[in-house]
């Protein structure tokens, strides 16, 4: 048989393989955290969506009696009103509501009735009006409140349409009543925010801050637990046979080299694998939340998908589908990368009690690259900027955020890649000879 440099190779993966996808708990950790992580998105977005519908409407309560409205349209209404507004800036609100859905509401006015005096004279009232409305003013906020028959769906719905309109209709009645004109209530409704900008540049949007300062962060957390949870694991079994007599047998069918790449590269692909389960988990758990609040207040808005698209209109190029690929490819390439260089510092561990001392040649060069990543955008040092995007330790905490912004150029991120990948087979050799002058020594 030849005698390759990686001879060996196939084997030792498939069996470090089996043995990590067999080891305990490894199931049992991959199912239930790929749940939490689909749980976690789908029960925030289900929670905001009752939160929205609740903020529309306060709530529409139902009661026995009341004539029936066949037709579905409300089109008499008692009105109590327990607050300055004008009842008729509120007759107004509702007029123009009856002008875009082409129909005509009676109104009775009622004051300072409370809740209690409202339920007790229900049944009555509702004999002659469709719905009762009451609206006060609570901690600074109008809540407006419907009540309407029991069984009555078709109205209720009704009833929860003029509550909607109402609701966002009070802030301009309260504007107006201060004696704005239409142009100072549109801006003030509009909101605003600011930006310091340098002479002789474009203004960034408030998308383009949020992803210099939050996404490099979030990127290279994301990096650094990953690398964590598996670079032990890595160290672990680059040592596991070098003080058994199982190396003797092993390196008469495998090279130094084939037996380093294949345990580094199992655990490695393992871990890729279950991250990428998790991720998508937690995409699928978003888009089905998004979908359920969805069904629960039509009128729901995602606050993430408005950031996002916030993004995407103040960088050109920014989450689209290459950037997107790209970025993800260049973060599995450096935790390939740093996992390479847990297995070469595992080269120098003789004893598994020997392995936390170690890891502070692993950690800690991580935590500075880390931080030399994030601190290269704050600094705006140009010469830093690129050499954390080129050099091998550090580009994987800088690149992905940036291509998938659109900071970073196709030609940029090839080269990028290109360097990291030649790094990363550079120290899988260099692995393999410390390996083997270790084990031979």
């Amino acid at each position: 048989m030849k005698k390759t440099l990686f001879r060996g190779f196939k084997p030792v993966f498939a069996f470090t393989a089996r043995q990590n996808i067999k080891s305990k708990g490894f199931l049992a950790t991959t199912i239930i955290v790929g749940l939490i992580m689909f749980a976690i998105p789908f029960g925030a977005n289900v929670y905001m969506g009752y939160e929205a519908k609740k903020d529309a409407s306060e709530s529409v309560e139902e009661f026995e009696g009341g004539v029936a409205d066949t037709e579905g349209y409300i089109n008499s209404i008692y009105f109590v009103n327990n607050t300055k507004l004008p009842d008729e800036q509120i007759k107004t609100a509702l007029d123009s509501y009856c002008i875009e859905n082409k129909t005509s509401i009676a109104v009775v006015f009622g004051h300072d009735e409370n809740e209690s005096h409202i339920l007790k004279n229900a049944a009555e009232v509702l004999k002659t009006s469709q719905v009762i409305y009451s609206i006060t003013l609570e901690d600074d906020k109008y809540k407006i409140k419907a009540y309407v028959e029991d069984g009555n769906e078709d109205a209720e719905a009704r009833a929860q349409d003029i509550s909607e309109y109402m609701s966002a209709g009070l802030p301009g009645i309260s504007y107006a009543m201060a004696g704005l004109d239409m142009d100072t209530i549109a801006n003030i409704a509009a909101g605003g925010h600011n930006t310091v900008t340098r002479a002789g540049q474009q203004a960034e949007g408030i998308g383009v801050i949020l992803v210099k300062t939050l996404l490099p962060m979030l990127v290279g957390l994301l990096l650094y637990m990953i690398i964590n949870m598996s670079a032990q694991s890595v160290t672990k079994v680059v040592i596991a046979e070098k003080t058994s007599k199982l190396m003797e047998t092993l390196l008469t069918s495998a090279m130094p080299y084939g037996i380093v790449a294949g345990k580094i590269l199992a655990v490695t692909l393992i871990a890729i694998a279950q991250m990428l389960l998790w991720l998508l988990s937690l995409v699928i758990g978003f888009a089905a939340g998004h979908l359920a609040a969805k069904s629960i207040c039509p009128d729901y808005e995602n606050m993430i998908i408005m950031v996002i698209d916030m993004i995407r209109e103040s960088c050109a190029g920014a989450f689209g589908i290459t950037s997107v690929i790209l970025g993800v490819f260049m973060l599995m390439l450096g935790f390939l990368f740093y996992c390479v260089y847990a297995g070469f510092i595992g080269t120098f561990v003789q004893k598994v009690e020997d392995l936390s001392v170690t890891q502070l040649f692993l950690v800690f060069p991580l935590m500075v690259c880390w931080l030399a990543a994030y601190m290269a955008p704050v600094l705006e040092n140009d010469i830093l900027f690129g050499f954390v995007r080129l050099f091998p330790m550090t580009s994987p905490f800088s690149i992905p955020a940036d291509v998938i912004v659109g900071n970073v150029g196709i030609f940029m991120a090839a080269g990028s890649i290109v360097i990291l990948l030649v790094f990363t087979a550079v120290m899988i050799l260099l692995t393999g000879y410390m390996y083997k002058k270790r084990v031979f020594r």
